[in-house]
Formats: structure tokens, C-alpha cells, sequence
């Protein structure tokens, strides 16, 4: 008997100054927080339907868990319609959002994920 198992393939790579966390095997991407310097982000953002790493193209359909935790300078986000999903925590802590434009296409928002943003 032969088992085959299929493993997703994940690397973060900062592009256009945000971090995404690329599925290779799906060619799919979520902004995921900075592994460099967390609580980072700041200022207006608006993230692109899809991203461009190594001539491979990246779909964007999510916003990972606390991809944005703590970023108090964090003012506005624009949030393309290629994401379905808003992840746990995902803005938890904003403070100094004041506006953020969700598409119809997000799907699920899961806890906490605005949690403290006014």
C-alpha cells in the first residue's frame, strides 16, 4: 500500500513593504505580520489583490492571525476582493484605525479580530 501525502510549501517574504505568508503549492498569499520588527505597520495601507515573488504570481485571500496586532499608527486599510478570510486578532489593538474598506468577498472574521480598535 502507498500513502501519499501532500505538504504545504510556506515561506514569508517581504514585498512592496508588507509581509505575506506565500502558499507555493496553492500560489496563494496572506499578510502576515513583520518577524522582523512586530507592531511595524503603520500609516495608510492598501493591500493588492495579488503579489509577485521570484516571477511567481501570489493570489492575496487572507489577513493572518494578528498580522497587524498592536500597529497603533495603523490609520486605514484597504482590503482587496480576492480576500475571503480576516484571521483571530488580525487588527487586534489598532487603535489609530479609523477606517478600513472589507470587501463583500471576506467570508469569515473570525474573534477578536478588531478587538480594542476604538
Amino acid at each position: 500500500m502507498i500513502f501519499l501525502m501532500s505538504v504545504a510549501v510556506h515561506a514569508q517574504e517581504l514585498i512592496d513593504g508588507l509581509y505575506y505568508r506565500l502558499n507555493i503549492n496553492k500560489g496563494e498569499a496572506k499578510i502576515s505580520a513583520s518577524p522582523v520588527s512586530p507592531y511595524s505597520y503603520s500609516g495608510a495601507i492598501c493591500i493588492k489583490p495579488e503579489v509577485e515573488y521570484q516571477g511567481t504570481k501570489f493570489k492575496v485571500v487572507g489577513v493572518d492571525g494578528s498580522a497587524f496586532y498592536m500597529c497603533t499608527s495603523l490609520t486605514s486599510v484597504e482590503i482587496p476582493s480576492s480576500v475571503k478570510v480576516i484571521d483571530l486578532c488580525a487588527f487586534y489593538g489598532c487603535s489609530g484605525l479609523t477606517s478600513i474598506d472589507i470587501p463583500n468577498s471576506v467570508t469569515k472574521i473570525k474573534d477578536s479580530a478588531f478587538y480594542m480598535c476604538m
